[in-house]
């Protein structure tokens, strides 16, 4: 009996913060392009992103529910189970490459900087 391989979505949390893929930032997205032309498969950059977002855990069972779920409320034919495979193991291989980015200081998964604070203070002293 062979035993799935299933990847913890360590990424989850951070892609929650964002609605849509349009606010991802930018370092973040040309990594998931990248990623997706390298494997020779540049649309799915969206469809990645949108199942990391959504599963906790990556293994070809679990995108393959979550696809035909949102394949059936959508009315849309059902996803094959090699493609479900293919989306399965490129969300793996993206969740360890953007570990590894974040390990070498490349990108960080931190959402609460501030882009600009307000110093009452600073504007009273005339600053």
């Amino acid at each position: 009996m062979s035993v799935r391989k299933t990847t913890k979505n360590s990424i989850k949390n951070y892609l929650a913060n964002f609605d849509s893929y349009e606010q991802l930032p930018s370092k973040l997205d040309d990594i998931l392009i990248g990623f997706c032309r390298s494997e020779g498969h540049p649309k799915y950059n969206k469809k990645l992103f949108y199942l990391l977002k959504n599963l906790d855990e990556i293994n070809s069972a679990t995108v393959t529910n979550h696809l035909q779920r949102q394949a059936t409320r959508l009315s849309h034919e059902l996803p094959s189970d090699a493609y479900c495979a293919l989306l399965a193991v490129m969300c793996a291989k993206l969740i360890g490459i953007v570990e590894h980015h974040i390990t070498v200081g490349n990108i960080s998964l931190t959402t609460s900087e501030p882009d600009f604070e307000f110093d009452v203070y600073a504007q009273a002293e005339g600053f």
